[in-house]
């Protein structure tokens, strides 16, 4: 479903005052240019490659040429995904995922937070910086299991000190 809203004082200007909003569910869907489960596996340190997924859903805001995905879910068998990104009009990608993957595909349950950037034909992804330093103390606690189990705990405990601290 989809919600369409244009203002302008001109003709001219319509096409950058239109805004959209649309909700969508796709079964099925490919996603080129990113691997979740290696980025999960190679602690963030993923570009390239492609996820196929059971189901994509979110939302979709568009601001003249800018577009918002909000409220992402995506799931495919072991793993799962939710999040936010962002797509300047000069196609640069700024966001969040939070992908888990089960047992079977890594060895144990691991759920790791994700930076997306880069462009909208060169995504990257990477752990966020208390996430890294998580990744970091678990591997050398237990190394292998402990380094999606420290970047998930690492997210946790910077979250909590900004509650703390204020930032």
């Amino acid at each position: 479903s989809t919600t369409l809203r244009a203002r302008s004082a001109d003709w001219g200007g319509l096409l950058e005052g239109m805004q959209t909003e649309s909700r969508f569910v796709v079964h099925q869907a490919v996603v080129h240019g990113i691997d979740l489960a290696k980025a999960v596996r190679s602690v963030g340190l993923s570009r390239g490659g492609v996820t196929r997924l059971d189901t994509l859903a979110g939302q979709v805001r568009t601001r003249g040429r800018a577009v918002e995905l909000r409220n992402l879910q995506a799931s495919s068998g072991a793993l799962s995904a939710g999040g936010q990104v962002t797509i300047s009009p000069d196609r640069q990608l700024q966001g969040r995922i939070d992908v888990n993957l089960g047992a079977k595909v890594v060895g144990t349950a691991v759920g790791v937070p994700l930076l997306v950037e880069g462009t909208l034909d060169k995504p990257e992804l990477r752990l966020t910086r208390a996430a890294l330093a998580g990744a970091a103390i678990g591997t050398l606690i237990m190394p292998g299991v402990g380094t999606g189990a420290g970047a998930t705990l690492g997210e946790k405990i910077s979250d909590g000190l900004k509650g703390l601290f204020g930032k």
